[in-house]
């Protein structure tokens, strides 16, 4: 409180101190400029600079203020920012509803220098959207130099270079960091580009639902089984699938027709009775058309031993595909009666035109005219019919 008094008095004597110095008069300033004089006494000069000075100062501080933080600059700089916001949030809603032109508009109208990593990735991919895949790509350029993930995958999807594709995602493939789309992409490319090896190492990998696995493990089985050059690659190959997959009766057909192709007879044969076995005890439908024809491709070697695993399963449950199998075997190994009962029993069962040609066929070894010229009569009757619905 003292302190304050005296500061206040101190005030009060400094102020009389310059009245009293003003009215003594003591000396004038004279200021003359383009015919206009300005006189004044020197301490009436000497506090009109002063607050001249200060006025200065404090409009050069407003100035200051203005362009500084929560000034003008920055007043400005937020605008711009908010509009900058606007327009991305604009071009997000543009991309949801696919409209490429408005998302392009909005989300590559600001400078590529400068721009956030994720900025790049949505104007990418609005002009991808709008049929400017070559500028997409030129966008995510400097994200590409430095390895970013979601740039490699959207480049990868853009790109119909099959070589390209597999230079970006196979190191994400490694990394274990490519998503499931990605994987099918990828695995695409390696087979078109023929390397089925690369293609069989990406689907052990990679953690795809089994779902979606299976169907690529057939595109690869399939695509690669005629270029296996011997029976130990199409073991090898073989044993990759996974176990629903080696139990597919599809899958079991096509890969003993290799193998009987490759001179492992043996194993084909063995594959296919242990797969006919299982369609019958697991499932009530009829057996396999693919495994039951591919029988027929192997050599008479072993005949007796697979026509007895093969009427084994007739006795078990009779069916017209399986008696028609039999009767064709016994065809092979000319034994015409055996062959005839059971054509007759599978045609009990359905009668078809390729059955009743072969009974035909049969009745004509055992020289009964008259019932091979009556099937071949019918199996062409029925080959000829139209077909229902």
């Amino acid at each position: 409180m003292k302190r304050a008094l005296a500061m206040v008095l101190i005030a009060l004597l400094g102020g009389a101190g310059l009245l009293w110095l003003v009215a003594r008069g003591s000396g004038y300033i004279l200021i003359n400029y383009a015919g206009y004089q300005l006189e004044m006494s020197f301490w009436t000069g000497l506090l009109t600079l002063l607050a001249a000075l200060l006025l200065v100062r404090w409009a050069l501080a407003l100035v200051a203020w203005l362009l500084r933080a929560g000034g003008l600059f920055s007043w400005w700089r937020e605008r711009r920012q908010q509009s900058a916001s606007s327009r991305r949030e604009q071009g997000l809603a543009a991309l949801a509803a696919a409209d490429w032109t408005a998302a392009r508009r909005l989300l590559v109208a600001a400078q590529p220098d400068g721009q956030s990593d994720t900025a790049r990735l949505l104007a990418a991919r609005a002009l991808a959207g709008a049929g400017e895949p070559a500028a997409a790509v030129e966008w995510l350029a400097p994200l590409l130099a430095t390895h970013h993930r979601q740039a490699q995958l959207l480049a990868a999807e853009l790109s119909d270079d099959d070589a390209r594709i597999v230079a970006l995602l196979e190191p994400l493939a490694a990394a274990k960091r490519l998503p499931a789309a990605a994987v099918v992409t990828l695995f695409d490319a390696l087979l078109r580009r023929g390397l089925w090896q690369a293609g069989g190492e990406l689907l052990q990998a990679s953690q795809l639902p089994a779902e979606q696995l299976q169907p690529l493990y057939q595109r690869w089985f399939s695509g690669q089984l005629a270029r296996l050059e011997s029976a130990k690659q199409a073991h090898a190959s073989w044993r990759k699938l996974p176990a629903a997959l080696r139990d597919e009766p599809a899958c079991v057909a096509s890969y003993a027709r290799r193998l009987a192709d490759l001179d492992d007879t043996a194993e084909a044969e063995k594959l296919l009775l242990k797969s006919l076995q299982k369609q019958q005890q697991r499932s009530p439908q009829a057996l396999h058309d693919g495994c039951l024809m591919a029988l027929l491709t192997l050599p008479e070697a072993g005949l007796s031993k697979r026509l007895r695993a093969l009427e084994g399963l007739h006795q078990e449950r009779p069916e017209a595909g399986l008696g028609y199998l039999v009767a064709r075997l016994c065809q092979q190994g000319q034994l015409w009666g055996r062959a005839r009962d059971f054509a007759l029993q599978s045609l009990k069962l359905q009668p078809t035109a390729a059955c009743h040609r072969l009974l035909a066929e049969v009745y004509l070894k055992l020289d009964d005219h008259g019932q091979a010229e009556q099937h071949f009569r019918r199996g062409l009757e029925l080959a000829t019919a139209p077909v229902a619905g």
